[in-house]
């Protein structure tokens, strides 16, 4: 009878352990399908803004050389770590995490970006219509 006793102790202790692991993997599941959506909606956002986007340029425009992007690139990334530079100056992890990202938050909106890929562009073009002046 003892034996009888320990053996359905243990099988209610199994079967309570595989419940509380199947509500875990469940938790999990919807956990991961809602990460899905949201992966799924971000992906669709940004297929309408490549598509809106192609419209926006004209193909006929000059070809842009490599020379040309790698400077584009560097003066965008120098005007964005400037503006990160004097925005974040933490000494502790959190409040560098704070700092970051209300930089995010502030300096990495659409419009903003425009505004710094606009003047770089600029400063590029003046640049290199300064060069052939003096050439």
């Amino acid at each position: 009878m003892n034996l009888t006793f320990f053996t359905f102790f243990k099988a209610i202790s199994l079967i309570l352990r595989l419940a509380k692991q199947k509500s875990q993997k469940r938790m999990e599941i919807e956990t991961l399908q809602n990460k899905v959506k949201a992966l799924q909606i971000l992906n669709s956002n940004y297929e309408r803004i490549a598509v809106a986007n192609s419209y926006a340029f004209d193909s006929s425009n000059s070809v842009v050389t490599e020379p040309t992007k790698i400077q584009l690139f560097q003066l965008f990334m120098e005007s964005l770590f400037q503006s990160f530079d004097s925005a974040v100056s933490a000494s502790e992890m959190d409040q560098l995490s704070r700092q970051i990202i209300t930089w995010m938050e502030i300096s990495c909106k659409p419009e903003v970006i425009f505004n710094v890929v606009s003047t770089v562009s600029w400063r590029l073009t003046y640049f290199s219509f300064y060069v052939l002046l003096l050439m």
